[in-house]
């Protein structure tokens, strides 16, 4: 016996929806052949730029590099700046001192953050990049670290302000 073979229905494929890509490269940034970018302000920049956060960074840096892993760790959860992102101080930052001063981890910790940074926002360099600029110009990475995050909250901040207003014309 021979099986009939049922005929083939072909449809054709429906569009859809280009998706909505996220600029993390707010500023605009050039990008090179690899997808790879500089930093969006130069390392030396940041005592002009923010002399107070500046500071903060020079006596108490275990402090800045909290608030800016707690902020990246919140826009990559959640794609949404941290409510409190300009709070310096939250529930664990006493432990976050204590812990910085009896082992000395501020480094490591801010290797992991700006490593972190790099990643998300596809930023040239490497580890011995890393390693180097968190050990002889930490105030200056955290700063520079901070000022990379805070442009995509303002970027996003932005966006939501015109979603919402456009939700509003519409209704």
């Amino acid at each position: 016996m021979e099986k009939q073979q049922k005929p083939m229905q072909v449809e054709q494929p429906t569009p859809i929806e280009p998706m909505s890509v996220r600029n993390l490269n707010a500023r605009d940034v050039p990008v090179d052949g690899k997808g790879k970018r500089g930093w969006s302000t130069p390392l030396l920049c940041s005592c002009k730029e923010s002399p107070g956060l500046f500071l903060t960074s020079v006596g108490c840096p275990c402090l800045v590099n909290n608030r800016n892993l707690r902020r990246i760790r919140h826009l990559e959860a959640n794609n949404r700046p941290h409510p409190r992102r300009e709070k310096l101080f939250n529930k664990c930052s006493i432990f976050v001192i204590c812990l910085e001063i009896m082992c000395e981890v501020t480094p490591t910790r801010q290797l992991h953050a700006r490593h972190r940074i790099r990643h998300r926002y596809h930023i040239r360099g490497g580890f011995w990049t890393d390693i180097c600029t968190s050990l002889w110009c930490q105030p200056c990475s955290l700063v520079q670290s901070h000022r990379e995050i805070q442009f995509e909250e303002e970027y996003l901040v932005e966006q939501f302000q015109s979603e919402d207003v456009d939700m509003e014309t519409e209704v």
